[in-house]
Order: structure tokens, then sequence, then C-alpha cells
């Protein structure tokens, strides 16, 4: 229905792509975009962006017209001891946040402006003079926030693996960009 409704849109990766999927999505959307969209969020399909205050993304993005893009800190979740998947929601299942020293941030961007990945999934390069802030207006360089990290108005949960099994699984899988792990012999 959201197909029919021309809400959602599928892409397919060029058989012959021989670069990173991630960068060349981010690449691509940005680009396609311009000038249709007004802010794009890229997201993995275990994040979920919110504001905690209630208010709507939408509202939430009004003060922060004048920049490239907005950091969204992490705030990463264990598998909280489930050796499987349970039942219900993830807000309740899911209540112990892993330490997360590195500060990773995900950022909402307009695509008007942005041009590609900066070296990493995480932010972006801009034209324009445009640049990334937090949410309390400071710059953001890079994946990561040392100071002023902030996830008071909004935030990402990240639920990296939901259980034991289902981090064996992931860790077999392989990244988006590579093939499944191995062992050394």
């Amino acid at each position: 229905p959201y197909l029919d409704a021309g809400l959602l849109e599928i892409r397919y990766y060029p058989p012959t792509l021989n670069t990173s999927k991630n960068f060349w999505l981010a690449e691509e959307c940005c680009s396609e975009q311009r000038g249709k969209s007004k802010w794009i969020d890229f997201r993995s399909l275990d994040e979920r962006t919110f504001c905690p205050t209630g208010q709507p993304i939408p509202e939430f993005l009004k003060d922060y017209d004048q920049y490239g893009g907005v950091a969204v800190a992490w705030e990463e979740f264990a598998f909280n001891g489930h050796v499987t998947r349970p039942k219900g929601l993830l807000i309740e299942n899911y209540t112990q946040t892993a330490v997360d020293l590195g500060h990773h941030i995900k950022t909402i961007v307009k695509p008007d402006y942005a041009t590609v990945f900066a070296g990493n999934p995480h932010n972006f390069l801009y034209e324009g003079g445009k640049y990334t802030v937090n949410e309390n207006g400071t710059v953001v360089n890079g994946a990561h926030v040392h100071n002023d990290y902030s996830f008071k108005k909004i935030k990402v949960h990240h639920y990296n693996t939901l259980s034991e099994e289902e981090f064996n699984i992931k860790m077999n899988k392989g990244g988006l960009d590579h093939g499944p792990h191995t062992e050394d012999v």
C-alpha cells in the first residue's frame, strides 16, 4: 500500500557497484531529493529516532533551518541478557544501556546541501558553507561528539542486538559492504 500511495520508493544497487553501498546510497539519495525533501534521516533498521519531550521531529527541526544537518546522539542498548528475542515492545524489554565511549551520532540532513558521507555513515559533507550541529547548536565534525554530548531534545535509540541468538546471527552475516566474519585458522 505504501508503494501504491507513492510514499515508498524501492531502489536497487547497480549490479556493477564496486564502492560502499552505504556511501553510494547516501550520495544518490541526497542528489535525487534536492528540491524535493527538506530533511532526510538516514537510519539503520536497528535505530529509532525521537524527541524525549514528545515534540514531533518536524517541529524540532524548525529551530535548525540555517544548518546543513543535525547530529542526533545515540543511546545504545545491550541485549539485556535475553537469550532469544522476547515478545513485546523494545522500549519495555531493553532498558540497560551500553556504555558508548565513542559518543556516536547519526545526522538528519538537508539534501539541498548534503553531498556525501564525511568518511563514515554518521555525518556528512555539505555545499554552501553548511555544517552539522548537535541539539545545542555546537558544531559537529565527525561521527563522534566528545564534548557537549547531549540527547535531552532528540535522540536515537540504537538496539544493536536484541538477544544473544540474534547477536550470533548478526556476527555471521557480515556487514553491508563485506562478507561473513571468518576465524583465522
